[in-house]
């Protein structure tokens, strides 16, 4: 158990590690600590997959078109629990995702 409270913040935290070692780290954390607080960064989007995250611990950034980050949460698209957080991602309903178009490189 963490006995005092902390604050930790991790940028891009499936850096240099296995994906199953990164959801074991989360898990781990938040079975152990009452007081305290995680901030990762992430685009490993199977952390969404695992049953001890909820909605509310979901938050996306997309860039306007002014180049500015917007930040929202999943729980703001009230979505019913059972319904995977994951998937919905994955298929645009949250947005957030990279706007890739075309693969061909077109000659001028």
């Amino acid at each position: 158990m963490i006995a005092h409270s902390h604050f930790v913040s991790i940028d891009e935290i499936e850096s240099s590690l296995h994906p199953d070692l990164v959801v074991f780290f989360l898990q781990m954390f938040l079975m152990n600590t009452k007081k305290s607080q995680l901030l990762a960064t992430t685009h490993l989007q199977s952390v969404m997959d695992q049953d001890y995250v909820r909605n509310d611990m979901i938050w996306f950034c997309e860039k306007d078109k002014a180049g500015g980050s917007n930040y929202y949460c999943a729980q703001e698209f009230k979505q019913h629990k059972n319904v995977s957080a994951a998937n919905s991602y994955r298929v645009g309903k949250y947005g957030a995702k990279p706007i890739l178009g075309s693969p061909i490189i077109e000659e001028d």
